[in-house]
């Protein structure tokens, strides 16, 4: 496994916007649309907010700033202060019907810190592959959200992240905090 080094940016993020996040099969590459304009990238390091998941139309949205350099190298990162602050809000306010003791480390018979995120397109869900342990074994879950600091992207569809995730036990998806 190759980590690559970024050039600076050929130009600076200016703001924060949610965009539309999605592997291209056709290019191999990573796509981020925001109001009808696409820009792609080879790799990707930072950190991001992941809204919600999309699993039939295979797209994450994503809120941060992006820059991409002249080699297609994506740097991102996470909102902060009162955005950040909201979209935490938002994430953790809890339905009328919310139980208790809704959130289960995931999974719980492991203590990796470095996961594989992609698209399962044939069962139309996300998946989760613990990329500390050497093992096949991937979960399938109804998507992320929260905060991921994105380690880098493969040359396929998968995005390596660190932390300890979530799982909410009530909707199946994965939270990320960073």
């Amino acid at each position: 496994m190759v980590l690559q080094t970024h050039s600076k940016p050929s130009s600076p993020p200016t703001e924060v916007v949610e965009y539309e996040f999605s592997y291209s099969r056709s290019t191999g590459e990573m796509r981020w649309r925001h109001q009808g304009q696409v820009r792609r990238c080879k790799s990707i390091a930072g950190q991001v907010w992941c809204r919600r998941a999309d699993p039939v139309a295979g797209r994450l949205f994503l809120v941060g700033e992006l820059s991409i350099d002249g080699d297609g190298n994506a740097t991102v990162w996470a909102p902060d202060g009162n955005l950040l602050q909201a979209l935490q809000d938002e994430h953790t306010a809890a339905p009328a019907n919310a139980r208790e003791n809704e959130w289960a480390d995931f999974p719980q018979d492991r203590h990796s810190k470095r996961w594989r995120l992609c698209l399962n397109r044939a069962m139309k869900t996300w998946r989760i592959r613990d990329d500390d342990v050497d093992s096949e074994k991937i979960w399938n879950t109804n998507g992320y959200r929260g905060l991921i600091n994105i380690r880098w992207m493969d040359s396929g569809p998968h995005i390596h992240v660190t932390g300890q995730p979530r799982l909410n036990l009530r909707t199946g998806v994965v939270q990320f905090d960073g």
